[in-house]
């Protein structure tokens, strides 16, 4: 993005059309007028006046370091595009394995950032404990871009929850590890996980999205309200030969609130999270 003064922060590196990857030092005045220093490979530098600051922008610290231009370098003029989508990729990569990281860490972030207090509230009825239990699934923070599908289900009798939960489908999981730039085609081009271990890495999240969701209702929830969860996710998914909708469960499992806190369930999630790693 496209950077003012306050956008400025010693040390860090920019991007400057007509001049080249730099980096910023300080700021001075100079005949009433601002000017901001920038260094360039060799410890050359140039003053860059505050109408044409509009012409640099932010660049990542990483690449920077490695794409620092020799100040007033023809080479920079021939290879700018190059050099700016060459950037954009290394943005984009990082972006993407960003997360792809927050998916692969969805039940630890969870235990990390566990903030949902058991409720000390006395529900009136059936439907308030259904609400309090698919706002605490609605209100759990998930990736950027997860879609959410909840419908639960109370059972006073054996104080149970029956959760029937959307679980993204292969589609929606990003699977995108680099971006890289094709010269001779001038165009970005996308690098995906291979089969098998993207196979995995959805098997994995589907996992931590259960363990995650189970943990966090009996959390919430006291004893006398909540004894057992039955977890049901679904994926929706197209038919590839008639285009047509349909939905299919990915899993499907009941635990009580018991074995749960035992750890004798959650040790064979993790378990089997391990062995899929």
């Amino acid at each position: 993005m496209e950077i003012n003064e306050e956008n400025l922060i010693h040390g860090n590196y920019y991007i400057n059309y007509n001049l080249g990857v730099c980096k910023y030092k300080n700021m001075i005045f100079q005949n009433g007028k601002k000017y901001y220093y920038f260094e360039f490979l060799k410890g050359d530098g140039w003053y860059v006046s505050e109408e044409d600051l509009d012409k640099t922008v932010e660049c990542d610290n990483e690449f920077g370091q490695s794409h620092l231009s020799i100040f007033r370098s023809n080479s920079w003029q021939r290879n700018r595009e190059k050099i700016l989508k060459e950037y954009t990729c290394f943005s984009k990569s990082k972006e993407a394995l960003l997360i792809i990281e927050s998916y692969k860490s969805i039940l630890m972030e969870a235990i990390k950032n566990s903030k949902t207090p058991c409720s000390t509230e006395e529900y009136k009825d059936d439907f308030e404990v259904n609400e309090h239990i698919k706002s605490v699934l609605q209100n759990s923070t998930y990736p950027k871009g997860y879609i959410k599908n909840i419908e639960v289900e109370y059972e006073p009798s054996s104080k149970r929850a029956i959760i029937n939960y959307r679980i993204p489908n292969i589609d929606e999981i990003p699977k995108i590890i680099e971006y890289k730039y094709n010269t001779k085609t001038a165009k970005i081009i996308e690098f995906t996980m291979k089969d098998k271990e993207f196979n995995k890495y959805y098997e994995s999240t589907i996992f931590q999205i259960t363990l995650r969701s189970i943990k966090e209702i009996f959390d919430a929830t006291k004893n006398t309200m909540l004894e057992s969860i039955v977890f049901n996710g679904w994926v929706d998914n197209i038919d590839k030969r008639t285009g047509t909708n349909f939905q299919s469960y990915t899993i499907s499992l009941m635990v009580s609130r018991n074995d749960f806190e035992k750890n004798k369930f959650g040790k064979s999630i993790i378990e089997r999270l391990h062995s899929i790693s």
